[in-house]
């Protein structure tokens, strides 16, 4: 799938951002390819709960 949009991934860097879940499901696709895991960079975005504060409804 990924080689359909980008296919020279195995020579490029990765930057890869997103949701855990999407991470989980976007790496192992980077395998088959053959991109070295030392070119990956990756940052998960985290939501963190919604707290009501002082004045909130």
């Amino acid at each position: 799938m990924i080689l359909g949009f980008v296919p020279n991934i195995a020579r490029a860097r990765v930057h890869l951002w997103g949701p855990t879940q999407m991470m989980a499901a976007v790496l192992p696709m980077l395998d088959g390819p053959g991109v070295d895991e030392g070119v990956i960079s990756t940052e998960d975005f985290v939501s963190l709960p919604f707290e009501p504060g002082p004045g909130c409804g």
